[in-house]
C-alpha cells in the first residue's frame, strides 16, 4: 500500500508538486458544517431524510477523491519518474519528479491553484462545469500542440523541462486515439459477432449484420460501437465506449471547440441562457415555437429545462416508442446509447424537427404503435378497430406504414403547410427535395426486403 508502507514515495511526491490533498476533503469538511445546522434550520424530518443521502455521498466521495485519486496519483508518480529519469540520465531526482508531478497534475485535472489566478479560478467555476477536469484537457492540448512551452503552470518550469512535457503530451494523445479506435473496434467485432450468432439462433430478431469497423459506420457514428441490434422502430442502436472515453473531448476541442466548449459549460448557466433565448443548441432551433398556445410553451420549456439538468431522458420512453430491454439495462450499466434511423439521416432529422414542432400523434395512435413494436398485434388491430382509426383497408394501411415506413407514412400524410416548413427547414441543412425522395424511396425498398 503506497500511503500506508512508503512514506518516502509520499513526501517526495508532495514536495515535488503532487495535489494529493483532495477536493473531496474540502467538500466533506463543508458538507459536515451544513449538516450540523440542517435539523436547527429544516427541522428534524428534513434532517433524517437527508442523512443516508449525505452519507451516501460522503462515502462516494471519499472513495473517489480519497482512494481512487490518491492511489493513481501516486502509483503513476512512481513509475513515471523512473521513466524519465532513465531517458534524461544527467537529470537529478528532485527534477525527474518535479517534471512527473507536473504531468499527473495536469493528466489527472488535480491543478494546483497556484497555476490560475483567482479571477480565472473563479470565472471558470461559475461558467464551466467541472472546471478543472475541463481546463486540465484544454491544457494537454496545449502543451502538446506546442512542445511544452505554453499551458497552465509552465512558467516555473525550465526550458528543457517544458520540452520533456510537451513530448509526453503529445505521445498522451497518440496513444489514446490508438487506444480509442482499437477499444472500439474489438468491441464493435464482438458485439456484431455476438449479436449475429443469437440472431442465427433465433434468440434475437432481425437480420444478420456484416461485420465491419467503425470507419465504415455511417458518419456521426465513427467513433461509436455499432451493437448490431436495433430499436422496435428499426433504429440502429450503437453504444459510447467505455474506454478512451476521455479522447472524445481532445477531438472535440480540435474539431469544434466552440461547441465543445458550450457543452462543457455550467449546467444552470446553459439552462438559463436558453430559456432567455428561447433557442437550443443542441436542437438548433427553438425550445417552444410561436405555434404553440401560452401553456402548450411553458410545458415544452418546463420539459426542456429539467431535461437539461438531469438524466432523464435516459429513464422515460418518448411518446409511440417502447423500448428494448437492451434499452432500459444500459444506462444503469454508466454508458450511453446513440440511435441511427432507420431510413438514415433524413429520418433522424425529421423526427427531431417533429419534436422541436410540437408535433405529436395522438395518444391512441401512439398506444397503437407501442403495441405493434411489442408485438401485440391482436391488441393493436382491436385499439384501432374501437377507436375508429381503421374503418377501412386504406385506414389499416396507414396504421401499418408509420411503423414499418415512417417517413413515407410522414410524407404522405403531412399536411401542406408542415410539408412547406419540413423541405424549407432541411433545405437550411444542406437536403434537396430529391434527396428526401430518394430517402423515401430507399425506406420502402429496405421495408420490402425486411419483408415488413
Amino acid at each position: 500500500d503506497i500511503l500506508e508502507n512508503d512514506d518516502a514515495m509520499l513526501e517526495r511526491s508532495i514536495l515535488a508538486g503532487i495535489q494529493a490533498r483532495s477536493s473531496g476533503e474540502v467538500s466533506n469538511r463543508l458538507r459536515g458544517t451544513i449538516n450540523e445546522q440542517v435539523e436547527e434550520i429544516l427541522g428534524t424530518t428534513v434532517a433524517l431524510i437527508l442523512k443516508p443521502l449525505n452519507a451516501l455521498e460522503e462515502a462516494s466521495d471519499m472513495l473517489l477523491f480519497g482512494k481512487i485519486v490518491t492511489y493513481a496519483q501516486l502509483g503513476t508518480f512512481e513509475v513515471l519518474t523512473n521513466r524519465i529519469q532513465e531517458k534524461n540520465t544527467d537529470w537529478s531526482q528532485a527534477k525527474a519528479d518535479k517534471v512527473a508531478a507536473h504531468y499527473i497534475n495536469t493528466l489527472l485535472g488535480t491543478l494546483p491553484d497556484t497555476w490560475m489566478s483567482r479571477t480565472v479560478r473563479e470565472a471558470g467555476s461559475a461558467l464551466v462545469f467541472a472546471r478543472n477536469w475541463t481546463f486540465s484537457n484544454l491544457d494537454i492540448l496545449t502543451k502538446a500542440m506546442t512542445g511544452g512551452r505554453k499551458g497552465l503552470g509552465t512558467k516555473v518550469l525550465s526550458k528543457e523541462e517544458r520540452q520533456v512535457i510537451g513530448s509526453m503530451f503529445g505521445k498522451h494523445l497518440v496513444k489514446g486515439t490508438f487506444g480509442l479506435i482499437a477499444a472500439n473496434n474489438i468491441m464493435q467485432y464482438m458485439f456484431l459477432a455476438i449479436t449475429n450468432d443469437l440472431k442465427k439462433r433465433g434468440l434475437l430478431d432481425g437480420a444478420q449484420s456484416e461485420i465491419h469497423s467503425t470507419f465504415s459506420n455511417p458518419k456521426g457514428h465513427r467513433f461509436d460501437i455499432d451493437t448490431g441490434m436495433k430499436t422496435k422502430t428499426g433504429q440502429p442502436m450503437y453504444l459510447i465506449g467505455p474506454l478512451f472515453r476521455y479522447m472524445r473531448d481532445y477531438f472535440g476541442f480540435g474539431i469544434e471547440p466552440l461547441k465543445t466548449l458550450y457543452n462543457k459549460a455550467e449546467p444552470l448557466l446553459k439552462s438559463t441562457i436558453e430559456q432567455i433565448t428561447n433557442y437550443s443548441n443542441w436542437q438548433k432551433d427553438e425550445i417552444a415555437s410561436d405555434g404553440h398556445t401560452t401553456w402548450g410553451q411553458l410545458k415544452l420549456r418546463a420539459k426542456y429545462f429539467v431535461e437539461g439538468l438531469t438524466p432523464m431522458r435516459m429513464f422515460q420512453e418518448r411518446p409511440g416508442k417502447s423500448k428494448t430491454k437492451f434499452e432500459w439495462i444500459v444506462p444503469f450499466l454508466g454508458l450511453w446509447i446513440r440511435r441511427g434511423a432507420p431510413g438514415g439521416p433524413i429520418v433522424d432529422e425529421l423526427f427531431r424537427w417533429e419534436e422541436k414542432m410540437g408535433i405529436e400523434q395522438e395518444p391512441i395512435r401512439n398506444q397503437i404503435s407501442v403495441d405493434l413494436q411489442e408485438g401485440n398485434f391482436q391488441k393493436a388491430f382491436e385499439t384501432a378497430a374501437e377507436s375508429g382509426i381503421v374503418k377501412a383497408l386504406n385506414g389499416l394501411e396507414l396504421m401499418l406504414m408509420r411503423q414499418a415506413v415512417p417517413l413515407t407514412y410522414r410524407m404522405k400524410v403531412m399536411s401542406d403547410s408542415n410539408r412547406a416548413l419540413f423541405l424549407t427547414h432541411m433545405e437550411t441543412l444542406g437536403y434537396t427535395e430529391d434527396n428526401i425522395k430518394n430517402a423515401v424511396q430507399a425506406e420502402i425498398n429496405a421495408s420490402a426486403l425486411r419483408g415488413d
